[in-house]
Parts: structure tokens; C-alpha cells; sequence
């Protein structure tokens, strides 16, 4: 029996291009976060800049995709959905399913 690896159908192609970062400030501090460089104030507001609270982000794009950290992050985020919303109803489900054996 022989295994395919799904990495044998991958279809390689050359780099014809080479990609450059036009922000040179954010450039110049991913060049410093993988030299290993130690980050001044300003390094460290320009890497916080694209964060924004969970309110802005509601109104900028309500429908809009959130990545976390954590699942539990995820769960916390999920949780304020539903107890701020009136209209959503929370329930516990308590049904079981059996089946008798005809032994």
C-alpha cells in the first residue's frame, strides 16, 4: 500500500517579484523585532496602532471576521454577545436519545 503525501501535488512556481513593505516605519520595525533589537516607544505605539476595542470594531464592521488569541478569549467574546442582546434566549437542553438492544 503507498501513501500520497498531499505535498507531492503541490504545483511549485518561481518568484517573479519581490515583495517590499511601503510603510518604511513599520518596515524598519519588523527589521528590528527579527534582529532581535530592543524596541523604543515609539516601536512599540506603531506595532499597537492596528488594535482597537471590541466597541470600534462592532461599528466599523459589524460583520466582520474577529481572530483571538484563546478559545477562551473566543468564549468571553461569544458570551458578552449573547447576555447583552434581550432578544436572544438561553436555554439548557436536557434531551437524551436511547436504543434498546432486541437481545
Amino acid at each position: 500500500m503507498q501513501t500520497v503525501m498531499p505535498c507531492q501535488n503541490y504545483d511549485y512556481r518561481p518568484l517573479v517579484q519581490v515583495m517590499r513593505q511601503e510603510d518604511v516605519l513599520f518596515s524598519s520595525l519588523l527589521t528590528k523585532i527579527g534582529d532581535g533589537d530592543p524596541l523604543k516607544e515609539v516601536d512599540v505605539c506603531v506595532r499597537q496602532s492596528p488594535f482597537v476595542t471590541n466597541a470600534v470594531t462592532h461599528n466599523l464592521c459589524p460583520g466582520g471576521v474577529l481572530l483571538f488569541y484563546s478559545n477562551n478569549d473566543a468564549d468571553a467574546h461569544n458570551s458578552s454577545l449573547v447576555t447583552g442582546d434581550a432578544s436572544v434566549v438561553v436555554s439548557d437542553a436536557d434531551d437524551t436519545m436511547g436504543h434498546k438492544s432486541q437481545n
